[in-house]
């Protein structure tokens, strides 16, 4: 930064307690602060609500989320686990393998949240990308469309405000702070200990946060 090269860095899935450590080093040594996290976030992961989000809200560091698909379960193509099983052949295959009995929470799960998203008039990635972006922690979501199809469906998501029926009817299907799948997954390993709508709060007021109005940028969806 000093030379002029970059104008800000962060970090990828950096533990709360060293984002807060990394923090009190930097500035009893004089150094750049990291400004951003990147974080995989999504309706059928949310561990990240207990702690990440609430600690980069404190520190006053941005949040890049991804998967907000969560590896695509979340985008109507798991569905029909009989159309999607018996291909995986590696642990990260059978990690994404509808058919699998590991991942028979997480595709009841897809499968409810999928339903809701059609109750709403929405589609299954406007419900999951609008759901990321409606946590006050949440700066942006990246996203990573591959086709002109998938870009306008990312797209439709912008500007889309979702109830809060919606948000409870979400937290019916997958707790706040909690997750959908093997328990390997959890991400902190902590199970959430209230019904308290974390992705609703925002630390430093103690208030209800609203949505801010979502823009498109590059790859990321950005709130302004």
């Amino acid at each position: 930064m000093r030379a002029g090269k970059i104008r800000s860095f962060g970090t990828s899935k950096m533990p709360p307690s060293r984002l807060v450590e990394a923090r009190a080093l930097a500035e009893r040594r004089g150094h750049s602060l990291f400004r951003t996290e990147e974080v995989p976030y999504s309706m059928l992961n949310r561990a990240v609500e207990y702690d990440l989000l609430p600690t980069c809200q404190r520190l006053g560091t941005g949040v890049l989320a991804f998967s907000a698909l969560s590896g695509g379960w979340l985008s109507g193509r798991h569905r029909d686990s009989a159309a999607a099983g018996g291909l995986a052949v590696s642990p990260l295959a059978r990690g994404m393998d509808a058919a699998a009995p590991g991942n028979a929470t997480k595709l009841e799960a897809a499968r409810s949240l999928g339903a809701l998203a059609e109750q709403a008039g929405l589609s299954a990635v406007q419900l999951a990308t609008a759901f990321v972006l409606r946590h006050p922690g949440v700066t942006s979501a990246v996203i990573g469309p591959r086709t002109i199809e998938h870009l306008e469906g990312y797209l439709a998501a912008d500007g889309v405000h979702l109830s809060d029926d919606v948000l409870d009817a979400v937290d019916a299907i997958v707790p706040p702070r909690g997750h959908s799948g093997p328990p390997h997954s959890a991400g902190s390993g902590r199970s959430p200990t209230s019904r308290e709508p974390r992705r609703r709060f925002d630390v430093g007021t103690g208030q209800a946060s609203s949505m801010s109005k979502q823009t498109m940028r590059g790859p990321l969806m950005r709130k302004t």
